[in-house]
């Protein structure tokens, strides 16, 4: 399983997000950076500190950075930049992530913003396997000291690992969605 990195012009994040991962995360094949406006120097830097992470541009991430730091742009009245009309939909970044994404020959990806890291130690490949005797879609990892939200009485079940690490599920399964 490959992990999925969304990125926009925050290396200070990006560099944290791949720390984590690095020093958190096991059970992955290879960490891609989906870029959509970071500056060039940034991203030399980034891939000098990160050789082994592959990073990916989207084709008018620079451009549309260029172009949001003109001081036209930053001076005109509200409503009067149209940035859709812009930026062609071939060119949206959510296009760009969906088509890099889609290109992926894994059965499961695990997607991350550049602004969330790994607190803890986490084993991905075990999830994967969970996910898959479960025919589960999507999970969402996130750490909370509280009780899980929406409640516990809207768990559908949990899978708990022989090492206490816990994997609620809040939704149905997808054959029951139909």
């Amino acid at each position: 399983m490959n992990i999925y990195i969304k990125s926009s012009n925050r290396p200070y994040c990006l560099d944290r997000c791949l720390c984590s991962i690095k020093e958190s995360a096991t059970g992955y094949s290879g960490i891609i950076v989906l870029d959509d406006g970071t500056l060039e120097r940034y991203l030399e830097r980034l891939q000098s500190l990160h050789p082994d992470v592959a990073f990916r541009s989207s084709p008018q991430g620079r451009e549309k950075y260029a172009f949001m730091d003109d001081p036209s742009f930053l001076d005109s009245p509200p409503g009067d930049i149209d940035l859709l009309r812009t930026f062609s939909p071939e060119t949206d970044p959510a296009r760009f992530w969906v088509r890099e994404i889609a290109r992926d020959p894994g059965e499961y990806v695990f997607i991350q913003e550049e602004d969330t890291w790994f607190i803890s130690p986490v084993d991905l490949a075990r999830i994967q396997e969970n996910m898959a005797a479960n025919n589960t879609l999507l999970a969402k990892l996130f750490w909370n000291n509280t009780d899980p939200l929406p409640g516990p009485d809207e768990i559908s079940f949990s899978a708990v690992f022989s090492d206490g690490f816990v994997l609620d599920y809040f939704r149905p399964r997808i054959e029951e969605l139909a």
